[in-house]
């Protein structure tokens, strides 16, 4: 069965637990499905069925936008097991998603502990980044353990720092987090150091 009809089935099937947005949207969900998906949201189910009201169980997914939230609740429908990763890829449904709240979608992933939809997530966010979203990328890739958009942030900075530098993350940056700057220069330093060490090394050969 395709992961759009799993997921359609299952929402027809009666929701044992509620998921709280930040908004107070709540989107019906099933326990089995979010505990097998993550152990984040699986001890915050076993913490709410403990309270006085276990038959009502809500589980709050804070800090991102409810449509961001109801995003990564049809990825962790759509693709619970690890091994249809690549199948969940060619997903066209995914695609809006990951366009929409890239940046939600990275945060709730690693908040909850999801590492397939990580991944995919960080991929979609460095393929899709612009010198104008270069450094916010960059901040999320710290706040959010991700190597990879780390790495697509600082290659960006070395093709194009002037226009990372007319980006409005960049004033930013400099009236509230100049650290932030400074780190993205010690990145290009870094990468200018291992440039002229590889080519020296070449050289010698």
């Amino acid at each position: 069965m395709a992961p759009r009809a799993d997921f359609a089935a299952l929402r027809a099937s009666p929701a044992d637990v509620r998921v709280v947005t930040s908004d107070g949207s709540s989107i019906p969900a099933h326990s089995s499905v979010l505990a097998a998906a993550s152990p984040v949201l699986e001890r915050m189910i076993v913490g709410a069925r403990r309270g006085w009201d276990a038959d009502r169980t809500v589980v709050r997914v804070l800090g991102a936008p409810s449509d961001a939230v109801a995003a990564f609740l049809h990825f962790l429908y759509c693709c619970p097991d690890p091994s249809r990763e690549k199948a969940a890829a060619a997903e066209d449904w995914g695609e809006d998603a990951l366009g929409a709240h890239g940046a939600a979608l990275l945060a709730l992933a690693h908040a909850y502990r999801v590492p397939w939809l990580k991944r995919r997530v960080e991929a979609a966010v460095a393929a899709r980044l612009t010198a104008e979203r270069a450094v916010d990328a960059l901040k999320l890739a710290a706040l959010c353990d991700a190597p990879r958009l780390h790495l697509a942030c600082a290659r960006l900075a070395a093709k194009d720092l002037a226009a990372v530098q007319r980006s409005e993350g960049w004033r930013f940056a400099g009236r509230h987090d100049a650290g932030l700057q400074l780190e993205l220069l010690q990145l290009l330093h870094d990468a200018d150091q291992i440039d002229a060490r590889v080519c020296k090394f070449g050289h010698m050969l």
